[in-house]
């Protein structure tokens, strides 16, 4: 099969390997469709601490199910299917107590933030374990579904962490990919003000289709002033999708009984 194969830092070639058949629990996919993530290029780059040479990078994908083991009880091959790239026992410790990320004994597909590290997507197959595989709607496209993983991410941080509340309003800083994504969860989840923040128009622009109702460019007005002309009491959540958000301490609650919850 072709794959794009790290061979080293800044050195990724695109080559024929073998494909491998799949034993015990796993799954051959066939990679219909797989996003980049930033971490792929911190691999890239060396900046990231789980990376092995030569390897397969890619943890946002979703394919169709190519040959199964006799051990897969709920995937047949020709299912389409959304991956998740984190793998675990679902028995230790962590698993037991909801925390499968800190899994020992699990291992992450093409990804980063575990030890044991499976070959990713960014190849025309690749093996994944039948517990990380789930039936893709037939109504949900290919792009879309590869978005499931990020998607989940910037849920997880709206929803599951901040506890948005309906008719709360919230300031994303941020209109890459998981601003945009923390935008549309925003809008179904019953948020009354979405603000946008970010230093590109052509961002700015594309988040009103993402759920926003106010955009701010940061280069071109004050974004702390900006915020409280659009709503004066402040916002409920502030919601930075880097890493080191500016401005991230100024926005607060003019009405100090109010605590701004954050999440980044």
């Amino acid at each position: 099969m072709k794959a794009a194969l790290l061979e080293d830092f800044n050195k990724i070639v695109v080559k024929e390997i073998p494909t491998r058949r799949p034993v015990d629990n796993l799954v051959l996919l066939r990679v219909r469709m797989c996003g980049i993530c930033l971490t792929d290029y911190k691999a890239y780059k060396g900046y990231r601490k789980n990376v092995f040479f030569p390897s397969v990078l890619g943890h946002e994908f979703a394919g169709i199910v190519e040959t199964a083991c006799d051990n897969v009880r709920f995937f047949k091959p020709g299912d389409e299917v959304v991956a998740s790239p984190v793998s675990n026992c679902g028995v230790c410790r962590d698993c037991r107590s909801g925390f499968a990320q800190y899994c020992k004994f699990g291992a992450v597909i093409g990804g980063d933030g575990m030890e044991n590290f499976l070959n990713g997507a960014f190849a025309e197959y690749t093996l994944v374990p039948e517990s990380s595989l789930y039936q893709k709607p037939p109504n949900v496209s290919w792009e879309a579904a590869a978005l499931t993983e990020p998607l989940a991410g910037a849920y997880k941080g709206l929803i599951e962490y901040s506890q948005l509340k309906i008719g709360e309003d919230l300031v994303i800083i941020g209109a890459g990919s998981m601003g945009l994504l923390a935008s549309m969860i925003a809008q179904k989840g019953g948020a009354a003000t979405v603000i946008m923040i970010d230093v590109d128009d052509w961002r700015l622009e594309f988040s009103k289709k993402c759920g926003a109702t106010h955009q701010i460019n940061s280069t071109k007005e004050n974004p702390r002033k900006a915020v409280y002309d659009i709503i004066p009491d402040g916002p409920d959540l502030v919601w930075a999708s880097s890493r080191r958000p500016i401005g991230f301490r100024t926005l607060q609650k003019r009405n100090q009984n109010q605590r701004v919850r954050s999440y980044h």
